[in-house]
């Protein structure tokens, strides 16, 4: 009458987790702009393995993806929060040129959030993910254990 559940395994969780990545993957793909050719090409995931069990995931890509994160490049950098000119960090004739993210950023740059907007869009799901399976982990314990958590009558 005793029947085990179906419990989640470690090659199902690490699936799952894969699979996961992979879809976030193609999304990022799909929200990095489409002129950077080289950043979308360059979008993989790694899975890093403990005991033959997924507990991190990667997701690497080139560094133009930062550029186009912040909005920097071609003479542009970021400091203190801002989006500066390089050369004003050089020379003080050129401080003037300051300017903040949220205003007048200086133009041909944008700054394009194709990587964290997704992470956080999807992290509920890889959430669920792991629940089910460090879940399903807890259960399988208890039931190996359940005999030495009974009273055992000797009637």
């Amino acid at each position: 009458m005793n029947q085990t559940p179906n419990l989640v395994t470690s090659e199902v969780f690490n699936d799952n987790v894969k699979a996961w990545a992979n879809k976030v993957k193609a999304q990022i793909i799909s929200n990095a702009p489409r002129s950077k050719g080289v950043l979308t090409s360059s979008i993989i995931t790694q899975q890093r393995k403990i005991y033959n069990v997924t507990n991190a995931v990667k997701f690497k890509f080139a560094p133009q993806g930062i550029y186009v994160h912040y909005g920097v490049g071609r003479g542009l950098s970021r400091s203190g929060g801002r989006v500066i000119h390089a050369k004003s960090e050089q020379n003080a004739r050129y401080r003037k040129k300051d300017y903040k993210i949220s205003e007048n950023q200086p133009k041909g740059r944008e700054a394009i959030d194709f990587f964290n907007s997704t992470i956080r869009q999807n992290i509920e799901n890889l959430a669920d993910i792991t629940q089910e399976y460090y879940g399903d982990e807890a259960m399988k314990k208890i039931l190996n254990e359940f005999d030495r958590m009974i009273i055992k009558s000797k009637l």
